[in-house]
């Protein structure tokens, strides 16, 4: 079976959803995998091939022309079954669609609030996109073959296809993240992955730092790895860095794999996001892969995260947008016995959020779709 993930903005290289999970254990499997995307050169990876519609990263100002150079290569490659993971990508779905190839549409996250939190949009163009998706949404995506979500609570937005609805988390492939019990270090070493956002706690775990590095003798050391998109956050995390005389680091995006051999070296994770609209019910991914390495977790206190954080064992709780919370908690943590749980808690997240378990949705849902071809 030949199977075209679409995905032109994505970092497809540091994305754990489509390249290393889905795409390569499809590959693994003996599938044909391609994924079309930009920003990336085209290539070979683990037998999963990159195709590039642009080596370098565009403005969105040129999504009209990636969107056609996608199209264009998406018909090229002639296959079975098209996952798309991006919403403005589903024009193409149903050009291809209207050829009769199958479609699936994958949403990693809940769109509609999504919507109302970037930062790039001013008021009156998130309220224009949502109304222009609306129609959209309840007229064209009945006509995919099925619709793929990242959490359960998304059903919600498609009470209208309830029919075509599976629900395939992104949790880790534990066995793939290098795995130290015991790290000889006296300093807490804190690790952020993911884009660098205020709404993902970017600033307060910044602030935090140097709370406790201006009022104790802790040793403490902060490593951030993501892009920044936002000017105005750029700026205060590059002056903290420079401020910091190397205890505060900022090493840009990394490739995924890069990720997975490193995380382990590291003392905590940082994953407390605000209460935002879209962060309230979906899976904070960053908390399974850290665990998954054998670190702890900073979490704010939402409404899922009950379900993946067990307090002082795996990972802390603390009020979302507090670094006072963060604060007392990294303090805390310092002053205990760091390392005790780290086996146990990588056997935890091994045998309760398996993604071999959700691969198996996945491939039987390509299965069922290509047998009806």
């Amino acid at each position: 079976m030949k199977i075209c993930h679409l995905a032109i903005t994505h970092n497809v290289l540091a994305d754990s959803r489509i390249l290393d999970r889905m795409a390569k254990r499809a590959a693994l499997s003996g599938h044909n995998v391609v994924i079309i995307t930009s920003g990336a050169e085209s290539q070979i990876i683990d037998n999963v091939r990159l195709e590039t519609v642009s080596i370098n990263k565009l403005s969105r100002l040129f999504y009209p022309i990636l969107w056609i150079k996608c199209l264009i290569q998406a018909i090229q490659e002639k296959s079975d079954i098209y996952h798309i993971h991006e919403v403005p990508l589903m024009l193409t779905g149903l050009i291809l669609k209207a050829l009769g190839k199958k479609i699936v549409v994958d949403f990693h996250e809940d769109f509609e609030a999504e919507l109302f939190e970037k930062h790039y949009l001013n008021k009156f163009l998130m309220w224009f996109f949502y109304a222009l998706y609306q129609p959209f949404k309840w007229i064209f995506v009945p006509i995919f073959d099925h619709i793929v979500i990242a959490e359960d609570s998304y059903r919600l937005n498609f009470p209208h296809v309830s029919h075509k609805l599976t629900s395939i988390k992104n949790y880790p492939k534990v066995e793939e993240f290098k795995f130290n019990e015991y790290l000889m270090s006296d300093i807490l070493k804190v690790l952020y992955v993911g884009a660098l956002t205020e709404d993902r706690g970017c600033k307060n775990i910044v602030e935090a730092t140097k709370k406790i590095l201006s009022t104790s003798k802790m040793e403490i050391n902060l490593t951030l790895i993501g892009p920044i998109p936002a000017k105005k956050l750029k700026q205060f995390i590059l002056s903290a860095v420079s401020s910091s005389e190397g205890k505060i680091n900022w090493e840009g995006p990394l490739p995924y794999e890069r990720i997975k051999a490193d995380m382990t070296n590291y003392t905590i994770g940082f994953a407390a996001l605000h209460d935002n609209p879209n962060y309230r019910n979906s899976l904070p991914t960053k908390i399974l892969e850290y665990n998954s390495a054998g670190l702890m977790c900073i979490a704010s206190d939402l409404p899922i995260t009950r379900s993946y954080v067990k307090e002082n064992f795996n990972g802390f709780v603390v009020r979302p947008n507090s670094t006072k919370d963060i604060v007392e908690v990294l303090i805390k943590f310092y002053k205990g016995e760091k390392y005790s749980n780290r086996k146990t808690i990588r056997d935890w997240v091994f045998q309760e959020f398996s993604w071999e378990n959700e691969y198996d949705k996945l491939s039987d849902l390509y299965h069922k779709l290509h047998s009806h071809t």
